[in-house]
C-alpha cells in the first residue's frame, strides 16, 4: 500500500509537467501539438488581443534554405520589388518613405547584401521592440508576423510609437492579396531559423 501511494504521488507530481509539455508550442517547429498550425489571421482580420500567433509544425532545420535560390525570388515576386514605384522598390532620390522596408531597385536590380543589411538585425519601424529579421528566431522576427497576418498581437507596442500609420501594426503582407501559402511562409521561416544567411 505504501509503495502504491509513492507511485501515485510521483505520477501526480509529474502530471503538471506532462500537461505543460503537451500544450506548449513554438514557431521554431517540432512535433504536432494542440496549437500547431493554428493562429494567424489567415489573410483575414487581425484582431488585437484575440488573434493568436501562428505556430508552424514544419521542421525548420531541413531542408537547407538558400536566400538567393529560395527567399529572394519570393521577395521579388510577392513584394513587387521589380516594378518601379511600388512600395518595396527603392524610390527615386528624395522620395524614400522612412517606414517602408526597401528591398530592391526600380530597375529590378537587387543586391542581396544591401537588402539583408536593411532587414537582418534591424528594429521594425512599426514595433521597434522586434527586429525585422532576428537570425535563428522566426518567432521574434516581425517579418514572420507580417507574413502570418498575426502582427496585431503587438498592437500595444506599435500604437506606442504614436504614428497613425502603425495603428495596430498595419496590414499583413503581401498587401491586398491575402497571406502567402504555408509552404512559402515556411520557406522564409526556415531561412530565418537557419540563421538568415546571405547564401
Amino acid at each position: 500500500m505504501v509503495r502504491t501511494l509513492k507511485v501515485l504521488a510521483s505520477l501526480a507530481a509529474a502530471a503538471p509537467l506532462a500537461i505543460f509539455l503537451a500544450c506548449s508550442s513554438s514557431s521554431s517547429g517540432g512535433g504536432p501539438n494542440a496549437n500547431c498550425d493554428t493562429g494567424g489571421a489567415d489573410g483575414g482580420q487581425c484582431t488585437p488581443g484575440t488573434t493568436l500567433a501562428y505556430t508552424s509544425c514544419a521542421d525548420l532545420t531541413t531542408p537547407a534554405v538558400s536566400f538567393a535560390a529560395d527567399v529572394q525570388p519570393l521577395f521579388n515576386k510577392s513584394c513587387s520589388i521589380s516594378t518601379p514605384g511600388t512600395c518595396h522598390a527603392l524610390q527615386p532620390a528624395g522620395n524614400a518613405t522612412p517606414y517602408l522596408i526597401f528591398l530592391g531597385a526600380p530597375d529590378g536590380g537587387v543586391d542581396a547584401a544591401e537588402m539583408l543589411s536593411g532587414i537582418v538585425g534591424k528594429p521594425a519601424a512599426e514595433d521597434p521592440k522586434l527586429d525585422i529579421v532576428a537570425p535563428g528566431d522566426p518567432e521574434h522576427s516581425y517579418l514572420m508576423h507580417k507574413l502570418d497576418y498575426d502582427q496585431c498581437q503587438f498592437a500595444t507596442e506599435c500604437n506606442a510609437t504614436g504614428d497613425p500609420l502603425f495603428f495596430n501594426c498595419g496590414v499583413g503582407m503581401p498587401y491586398q492579396s491575402g497571406n502567402a501559402d504555408l509552404p512559402t511562409r515556411d520557406a522564409v521561416r526556415r531561412w530565418i531559423a537557419q540563421g538568415a544567411k546571405n547564401n
